[in-house]
């Protein structure tokens, strides 16, 4: 071997002693001081560091939150390697979450020097000053940090368009409103503003954008074009749409007709007319609900209106009553009240039951009851309420007793031709669910024969989770392909309740045949799938005339009914029944 050769050699082993050897000595037990940790997060090997927890939680009690982005697409950075120095010694290190949040607890007043570091090398690394004040306010405040891209040309825009729809004029935030994004007069995407009127449509590429909001609403539809440029900028930053209600084409009167007693008079027939003189009607008559209510909807014009309830088989007719409908949909007086006198001999009902707790079955004394015509009752020791002088309609029933959740209801008071009278459902007892758990929810229910008002004993109830959700997939429209994504319901195939509705009750406890309680639920929306047997249903897909199918349980052999998007809220037990609800 040539002496050259011999020499590189030698040369090559020293080399490698000495790496090892710097290698060794400088990693330090316990730290994060050596020179391959130096390497990730950029940190000086002789770093001095400081333990900021010495310092006292008295005085270490403030926090420090910011966000890294792209300087170059405005995209939140994760994976950032952050540190925190204080009077120059190394305090803290952490990294950034996905999206591009860092965060140091326990952290005293003073002024602070941050470092960020891309472990990719993506980014150049970058430096930040700020000030953590007495309050424990940062200066400047909300801290944003911008990264500049090494290689820009390497980085694939993946920007976000946010935007909000208010009302014009008023500048009322507009929820549930449809949004519709538009590429080259193609639809890629939709959404529903949120609660604020806010929406977003995220990871899309460079180009011109129209945002189009307000379709199938009652407002006037707008757009507002939107452009993502080469180096991810979005312009505008922030989109705000505004929208103008649309002119009102159809006004509608709402009112009640009552008795001298305030009581109300359920199925009786009431007239709109066009002049006071009761003798020329535009629009058909309408009918009082079970509890005295009506309505009269499709009105074209914003005029003076006369109103007239009909005799009844125990009331007079009333007397011409002036509505004038405005502009704007209201109308004077806001709610109709028409009086007719009713012939104290009419036969009225009474009906009564019993609230008891769900999990022991014992009586729940106190408990307070109302009815939608406005009655109001409290449970005796044996748990028992009575409402009387009702007549035959559909009532709504409100239940609540503190330390249980409450719950709504609702049944039918029908009069036999005999003169006497039965509910649907035939028994009136309804169980609370103590309020055990803080922040969940309840269903009840029950299933009756709906002729009868009987319960059907020993069915099998079943809750899945019922969620929007959000599909994205590239799909050809005209001679593009494109990215299209919607949004809809559909259900999780996981089990998350099983009941069975209850046979009769033993004595003392209320007959509940056909009921059934599903208890400590999260608040939010659930398919409730009720069967004959044990049979589990299978996710097939339905589709809803989009580009998605949208999963939902199949109708089993033994099938009797399924309820999609039942809403449970904290400290509330909702009620289902199938039978007949409607009130007004």
């Amino acid at each position: 071997m040539p002496l050259i050769g011999k020499r590189n050699l030698v040369l090559l082993f020293v080399i490698k002693l000495l790496v090892i050897g710097l290698f060794v000595s400088g990693c330090q037990e316990g730290t994060n001081k050596s020179p391959v940790s130096a390497l990730f997060t950029g940190l000086d090997v002789n770093q001095a560091t400081v333990d900021l927890t010495t310092l006292g939680d008295d005085v270490a009690k403030h926090n420090i939150v910011g966000t890294v982005v792209s300087q170059n697409t405005g995209e939140k950075l994760a994976n950032i390697a952050v540190n925190l120095y204080y009077e120059s010694q190394l305090a803290a290190t952490t990294k950034t979450t996905s999206d591009g949040q860092f965060y140091f607890a326990k952290v005293p007043s003073g002024l602070f020097d941050l470092t960020f570091f891309s472990p990719d090398n993506t980014y150049a690394s970058a430096t930040y000053i700020l000030r953590v004040l007495d309050n424990g306010t940062t200066a400047p405040a909300n801290p944003e940090v911008k990264m500049a891209a090494l290689n820009p040309g390497q980085i694939k825009v993946q920007a976000k368009i946010e935007g909000e729809v208010m009302m014009a004029g008023t500048g009322t935030k507009l929820a549930n409103i449809n949004i519709e994004l538009e590429s080259n007069g193609t639809l890629i995407s939709t959404a529903l503003t949120g609660s604020l009127g806010q929406f977003s449509f995220s990871n899309l590429g460079t180009g011109t954008f129209i945002i189009r909001a307000g379709k199938a609403s009652n407002y006037e539809e707008s757009q507002q074009p939107v452009t993502i440029r080469d180096d991810g900028v979005v312009s505008p930053r922030y989109t705000i749409i505004s929208l103008t209600a649309k002119p009102i084409e159809n006004f509608s009167i709402t009112g009640y007709v009552r008795s001298q007693d305030k009581q109300p008079i359920a199925s009786l027939k009431v007239e709109i007319y066009d002049d006071q003189a009761l003798t020329k009607s535009s629009y058909a008559p309408t009918y009082t609900t079970g509890e005295g209510k009506f309505f009269f909807q499709g009105l074209k014009e914003a005029r003076m209106y006369f109103l007239k309830a009909n005799s009844g088989s125990a009331t007079n007719m009333s007397e011409a009553f002036p509505v004038r409908v405005m502009e704007n949909g209201s109308t004077s007086p806001a709610v109709s009240e028409i009086l007719v006198i009713r012939d104290d001999k009419i036969k009225t009902h009474e009906v009564s039951g019993k609230i008891f707790d769900a999990f022991t079955g014992g009586p729940l004394e106190y408990v307070a009851v109302k009815i939608g015509n406005g009655s109001n009752s409290l449970t005796d020791k044996n748990g028992k309420y009575t409402f009387s002088d009702l007549l035959p309609g559909t009532y709504k029933i409100e239940i609540s007793k503190f330390g249980y959740e409450s719950m709504d209801a609702s049944f039918q008071l029908v009069q036999n031709v005999d003169g006497t009278a039965k509910t649907i459902p035939a028994t009136m007892s309804y169980p609370l669910v103590h309020n055990m758990k803080t922040g969940y929810g309840s269903i009840a229910g029950r299933y009756v024969d709906e002729i009868t008002g009987a319960g059907i004993s020993d069915l099998v109830v079943r809750a899945y989770k019922w969620g929007l959700v959000t599909k994205t997939a590239w799909r050809v429209v005209g001679s593009s392909t494109v990215q299209v994504t919607e949004t809809d319901w559909q259900w999780s195939d996981d089990v998350l309740l099983t009941s069975r509705t209850s046979n009769t009750g033993i004595d003392g406890i209320p007959d509940l045949k056909g009921s059934f309680k599903l208890t400590h639920l999260a608040p939010g929306h659930y398919l409730v799938y009720i069967t004959t047997d044990l049979t589990k249903p299978i996710s097939i897909g339905e589709y809803r005339g989009g580009y998605f199918s949208w999963e939902v349980p199949n109708k089993v052999a033994t099938f009797k009914t399924e309820i999609r998007g039942l809403q449970v809220d904290a400290g509330k037990t909702t009620y289902w029944t199938n039978y007949e609800q409607e009130y007004k």
